[in-house]
């Protein structure tokens, strides 16, 4: 056994130690003070398992390798203490119909994939793997937080843990600058960073480049809530430290969703009650305009040259596969071509030939999942955000989902999100968390 099999095993068993010990505790303790560090801790110790996803166990099926990772049995380990502890009428029945509605959803789809291998073939079972166990985690800690809401967390829990862990990928990020390694890679401890003629490309807990920039994007709207709910040095600088490292994930797509997302945040929460603000807001737009026409006419070459010429422009290649997905999904529409499948499905099947994963998460959703799995998905995001949006009535809590969800739709939509599970499961982590979160009194 090597020793970065030893060292992922040292780690895995701390954290699932940890989680079962934190368990057993908010099951019995009374003081409400130690309850809320309970809770900080029960949180994050699925952030942890987010951060480092190891392969625990490895399940060989005739061809099929199933690989079970740190986050799925966490999360059982949850379901299961809680189950045990509270399973003599503790736990209420959830009567809200959506509720009901969205766990028929995953289940549906996690039956689905589960059986795929018997009426489609699956080229590639590793990747079939990932989206197995991808879905089935979204289903396990939408349960998780569903049976968490009867210990009335609050939803600044969940902010001051995704706080913590933005804080934590902004370090890592700055440590990969300076060493040019991922640093974070059990399979292989030396990989290098991305090398690109304007610098390195970090990517912090993503082991992926445009995974780093779409993670960045999708914590700012935390960060930028909790800066308005309190607006001190700390919180600024978590902002400021999220900005600088999606710059240097040379992500464009991220860029775009953050200009997207404070455009919508300066817009939605402009105050007009006196003549003062009116004039402040106008000038400041006007400001703005200024830059941006300065910035375009002195610069735009520059800039061009920097992102396009320098990074590499990948755009053409992402809408030349376009076509091809399509193709491929009008070829099979109702099953899919098989979770993880486009690729070889459309060399054996349509004789063409794509090196690239769909660039789109709902592309590729319609592409290998086909039309009844995707609706199915659908039915349940905007359940969850009309649920989001009906619970908070708040403008600032209402800001923030918007925000999230359309920040998020803007980088799922041009890069492989899919891949990214990271940032998968913290999306759904934020959402889900608000989601149960113990009602407080709208101000």
């Amino acid at each position: 056994m090597g020793v970065d099999c030893i060292l992922k095993n040292l780690i895995a068993g701390a954290i699932i130690t940890f989680a079962v010990y934190l368990s057993f505790e908010e099951t019995i303790v009374k003081k409400i003070r130690y309850k809320g560090v309970i809770e900080v801790f029960l949180l994050f110790v699925i952030i942890l398992c987010c951060m480092f996803n190891l392969v625990l166990i490895t399940l060989h099926i005739g061809a099929y390798t199933i690989q079970f990772e740190l986050l799925s049995i966490i999360l059982l380990v949850y379901l299961y203490i809680f189950f045990i502890m509270y399973k003599k009428g503790s736990i209420k029945k959830e009567s809200d119909k959506k509720i009901v509605l969205m766990l028929i959803c995953l289940t549906l789809i996690n039956i689905y994939i589960f059986f795929e291998p018997i009426f489609l073939y699956i080229y590639s079972p590793e990747s079939y793997s990932l989206y197995l166990f991808t879905y089935l985690n979204i289903e396990l800690l939408f349960v998780a937080f569903l049976i968490l809401k009867r210990f009335n967390y609050g939803k600044q829990t969940v902010i001051n843990v995704v706080s913590v862990f933005s804080l934590m990928n902004c370090t890592l990020g700055f440590f990969q600058f300076l060493t040019g390694k991922v640093l974070i890679n059990f399979k292989d401890a030396t990989q290098s960073l991305t090398e690109l003629n304007i610098g390195k490309r970090i990517s912090g807990f993503v082991i992926g480049d445009n995974g780093g920039g779409n993670l960045g994007a999708i914590l700012l709207p935390i960060l930028l809530y909790k800066y308005k709910k309190d607006k001190n040095i700390l919180n600024f600088s978590l902002i400021v430290a999220d900005l600088i490292f999606t710059i240097f994930t040379f992500t464009r797509i991220a860029y775009t969703a953050i200009c997207v997302e404070f455009l919508i945040f300066i817009a939605l929460s402009v105050k007009i009650s006196s003549i003062k603000e009116i004039i402040i807001n106008i000038s400041t737009l006007i400001f703005t305009l200024c830059a941006g026409m300065y910035i375009y006419f002195n610069y735009m070459n520059q800039l061009v040259n920097i992102f396009f010429s320098q990074r590499g422009d990948t755009e053409l290649d992402r809408f030349t596969q376009f076509p091809i997905a399509i193709k491929a999904f009008f070829s099979t529409p109702l099953l899919g071509t098989g979770h993880g499948q486009y690729n070889s499905y459309i060399m054996y099947k349509l004789s063409l030939f794509d090196k690239l994963v769909i660039h789109s998460q709902f592309l590729n959703m319609i592409v290998e999942d086909g039309i009844f799995n995707t609706i199915l998905f659908l039915i349940f995001n905007i359940c969850l955000i009309y649920m989001l949006l009906k619970k908070y009535t708040k403008k600032i809590e209402r800001l923030f989902i918007i925000i999230l969800v359309i920040g998020n739709l803007i980088c799922i939509n041009f890069n492989p999100n899919q891949t990214y599970q990271i940032n998968i499961y913290i999306y759904y982590f934020i959402l889900f968390g608000f989601l149960f979160a113990k009602d407080e009194i709208q101000t």
